[in-house]
């Protein structure tokens, strides 16, 4: 929505400026006869609202076999939930085909 909205912004201000540039003064007049360009309302200042996922987050992730620690990996917070999330569904398709989890009896 905030995309349609810059867009009409956008839209107005050319449709202005082509209406100020396309006025020419008439042959044999002054410029002090022409009268001033129309002026537009000016548009509205766009707040940007900032998304949560955009958020920049660091995990220490650690080597397998190594002693000596890890590498930091920063992503957006929304990919770290898109990778959650299909882990998540992963493991639910996993257990829907083998009919859910079945303890072993004992």
């Amino acid at each position: 929505m905030g995309d349609l909205m810059i867009g009409s912004i956008i839209g107005l201000m050319a449709a202005a400026l082509a209406s100020s540039s396309d006025a020419a003064p008439l042959a044999g007049s002054s410029p002090a006869d022409t009268p001033p360009a129309s002026s537009a309302p000016a548009p509205a200042k766009v707040k940007k609202i900032k998304d949560p996922g955009d958020k920049i987050v660091c995990h220490d992730d650690a080597i397998t076999g190594s002693h000596l620690g890890g590498i930091q990996v920063c992503k957006k917070q929304k990919e770290w939930d898109a990778i959650t999330n299909s882990g998540q569904e992963m493991l639910n398709s996993t257990n829907r085909m083998q009919g859910g989890y079945k303890p072993p009896s004992g």
